[in-house]
């Protein structure tokens, strides 16, 4: 997935059409939200997209991250939330926290918008 080209969706139709290109290119994809847009989609409404992405397209090797930007606490919310994988841009020590709960939460953490 480390070579894969991240690709920003802000929406189902968006999440679907990338899905359905993967799956019909046969290839991994990594979508993530745009910069800093857990403090308007939030967590909870992230969750149910991949959800819902998992359950429309569970052959298809995706990421669906959502960025939380240097939000400590919007990165919680995801976290507590299920989301499966966050973008997070604050200080090194918030990052390390956030790491061990995501690790304990089966979810990733990645410093950095791919």
């Amino acid at each position: 997935m480390a070579d894969t080209p991240a690709q920003t969706v802000r929406d189902w139709a968006e999440t679907r059409a990338a899905l359905q290109a993967a799956r019909s290119q046969g290839r991994a994809v990594f979508l993530c939200s745009p910069p800093g847009a857990s403090s308007w989609l939030g967590a909870g409404w992230w969750a149910a997209l991949q959800e819902k992405a998992g359950g429309e397209f569970p052959d298809v090797d995706f990421v669906l991250a959502l960025d939380c930007g240097d939000s400590a606490g919007d990165a919680m919310a995801a976290i507590r939330a299920g989301v499966k994988a966050l973008i997070f841009t604050g200080e090194n020590d918030a990052a390390l926290k956030l790491d061990n709960m995501a690790a304990q939460s089966a979810s990733r953490l990645y410093r950095q918008h791919p």
